[in-house]
């Protein structure tokens, strides 16, 4: 606040400063793109697949056809451009890979088990 004498009272008084504007050549930051409305990307097959799926089937891809599903969901993980597509790829790679460890470790311990003589599963 700048300080200012008024010459009726003598007294001193705290009058705003005015802001200084900017101008817009100074500014950083591109105002113009932002005013523009964006066009909606194309989905290719790949996104397609994945975010018009019902998550049931993604879910159930995985459990069914494990090393596909893990195939498929890495490659869609790498392609995918719209953000549902992504989202829905990264469920069926995690569900897989989970699949895979735990029917790989019931394997583990069903061949140990036999090794023992205790039976399998």
């Amino acid at each position: 606040m700048a300080k200012y004498e008024d010459a009726d009272e003598g007294a001193f008084e705290e009058r705003p400063r005015p802001l200084k504007r900017r101008r817009r050549d100074d500014d950083d930051y591109d105002y113009d793109d932002e005013d523009l409305p964006r066009a909606p990307r194309k989905m290719n097959w790949l996104d397609k697949q994945f975010s018009q799926t019902s998550i049931v089937l993604l879910v159930l891809f995985p459990l069914c056809c494990g090393m596909f599903a893990l195939i498929f969901g890495i490659i869609g993980v790498a392609a995918c451009q719209h953000p549902k597509a992504r989202q829905n790829a990264i469920i069926v790679l995690v569900i897989s890979i989970v699949w895979i460890l735990a029917v790989g470790f019931m394997a583990f311990m069903n061949a140990t088990l036999q090794q023992r003589g205790q039976g399998g599963f």
